[in-house]
């Protein structure tokens, strides 16, 4: 515990700050936003503030769509996803960091409080900066490059307390940025509604259960939710599911069966003929095509599994009850969350 962290420097375009947790700054969205990866959603390991100062394109978090974006700030948890399309043209900075870089034993003061308030704002992802607001981000982040590049003493010190000057700022505008513009209501709304169902995906949820959650009625969010974003909220949960689904079969070797359970289905075969519906495409048939993204080599985007009998990986066939699930018939009848 008295041992001193290690201090580390990369390039200009990806600088880093090892300090018991990661600390990253990058002031070259290009690679990110326009790469042959950009369109796949990346699921982020930390906490990431993403500066837009402007862009053409859109950037999907989760379920939520972000177009041609100017003076934005994106905030991200632990765990959400984030995705790039049909950007063409981007400017901007991301901020990301690990928990331990606010819990380091070596600091002058911890900052525990910042993850409260990130959370916070988390629930709407999304701020919009008026042009006084956004100069004054881009000076903090500024600082905290210079810090991070000229490395004089204390620097990691002096790089969390500009992170706390930054998350004050952000939160500022959190609380008064939205009250005033009802438009902007609906959709700090609707965000917090599709946040709420991505993390509740694995429970099945109705939409009232959501509607309690966000203290409103059920006929009040519906009502919002299909202005906004032109679907039922019925319609948001499902397209929530089948993205959590996706990601499972893609990138894991559950079954069928397992990855039903995962997200809730009491009947394997129900959920494979609900993401048939959605796909236009069995589960099987998805992950097979997802063989041929990865260059026909099964499994090289899963997760491997080792067996019990002598603990050496290997890949998992769909088996024929998997195959079966999606030819059988739909009952009769959906469940509460489908409605």
């Amino acid at each position: 515990m008295g041992r001193k962290p290690k201090l580390l420097v990369k390039t200009l375009a990806a600088e880093i700050v090892h300090d018991l947790a990661s600390f990253n700054l990058n002031d070259d969205l290009t690679s990110f936003a326009t790469g042959d990866k950009a369109p796949i959603p990346h699921r982020t390991p930390f906490f990431e503030i993403i500066i837009i100062d402007e862009m053409d394109g859109r950037i999907v978090i989760d379920e939520a769509t972000y177009e041609n974006s100017k003076n934005r700030v994106f905030l991200l948890c632990p765990g959400q996803n984030r995705s790039w399309q049909g950007v063409s043209r981007i400017k901007g900075a991301m901020v990301t960091f690990g928990e331990e870089f606010l819990h380091d034993v070596n600091a002058k003061s911890n900052a525990v409080w910042e993850l409260n308030i990130f959370k916070e704002m988390n629930r709407y992802i999304m701020l919009a900066l008026s042009e006084e607001e956004h100069v004054e981000i881009r000076r903090i982040y500024a600082s905290m490059l210079r810090e991070l590049r000229q490395r004089e003493a204390e620097y990691p010190a002096t790089i969390r307390a500009y992170l706390n000057i930054l998350m004050i700022l952000l939160y500022r505008n959190f609380e008064s940025g939205f009250a005033d513009d009802d438009s902007k209501g609906y959709a700090n709304l609707c965000e917090a509604f599709q946040r709420l169902t991505l993390i509740h995906v694995g429970e099945r949820r109705s939409v009232n259960f959501f509607a309690a959650k966000l203290n409103i009625s059920m006929g009040y969010l519906n009502e919002k939710v299909k202005k906004q974003l032109g679907v039922t909220p019925g319609e948001v949960i499902r397209q929530t599911m089948v993205s959590e689904a996706k990601r499972l079969i893609a990138n894991t070797d559950l079954s069928m069966t397992e990855v039903a359970e995962t997200l809730g289905f009491d009947d394997g075969s129900y959920f494979c003929r609900l993401f048939k519906k959605e796909m236009g495409m069995s589960p099987i048939k998805f992950r097979q095509s997802c063989y041929t993204i990865s260059e026909g080599k099964p499994g090289s985007r899963r997760r491997k599994r080792k067996t019990k009998k002598n603990g050496v990986a290997r890949k998992k066939a769909p088996t024929a009850k998997e195959a079966e699930e999606t030819r059988q018939e739909e009952p009769a009848g959906e469940q509460e969350v489908l409605a």
